[in-house]
């Protein structure tokens, strides 16, 4: 079983293989990269919400996280707006010329952001977090995200745990 930081780093694999995905593949259909982007989407969101309503609180009152939590808030903000915009540009994009420079440009954004988002959570705050919260801290946070991951109550996980459960099952 995942803990909570081990959770979040495959997390990050997970959305930058999507981001390297979207990169890649200039040539995708409209249908295609549309399905990559809401994959990306949801990813995110879902990973955004576990940070900001698990593993965020548990680290905001340290001195020493206090600053690595406020600006990843400011992050997350960022990446936000970034995805409110790619989806609106997407929507309308039909064209080759309409969707191209413009959308390429912010999925570039993202990209960076995103490394970056990850390179200062995996480098300062994870090995902060190693420190300050006990191995059977971070097993529980992993726990509690992984319900927010397949939707199962707490009392649904102590039947069928989660790493056994698939959403909508």
């Amino acid at each position: 079983m995942l803990d909570a930081i081990e959770l979040l780093t495959k997390q990050h694999r997970e959305a930058q293989a999507v981001i390297e995905r979207l990169s890649a593949n200039a040539q995708v259909s409209d249908g295609e990269r549309r399905a990559l982007f809401e994959e990306l989407r949801d990813a995110l969101k879902l990973h955004t919400k576990i940070e900001e309503e698990v593993f965020y609180p548990a680290l905001e009152d340290f001195d020493e996280t206090r600053a690595l939590i406020d600006e990843s808030y400011k992050e997350h903000e960022r990446v936000k707006q970034l995805l409110k915009r790619m989806g609106s540009a997407g929507e309308g994009a039909t064209r080759e010329g309409e969707r191209g420079g413009d959308w390429s440009s912010m999925l570039a954004e993202l990209r960076e952001a995103v490394a970056h988002h990850v390179g200062e959570e995996e480098n300062d705050l994870f090995p902060h977090a190693a420190r300050l919260l006990s191995p059977g801290r971070l097993r529980e946070m992993g726990y509690e995200m992984r319900r927010y991951k397949t939707g199962q109550s707490e009392e649904d996980q102590l039947i069928y745990p989660a790493f056994r459960a698939k959403p909508g099952v």
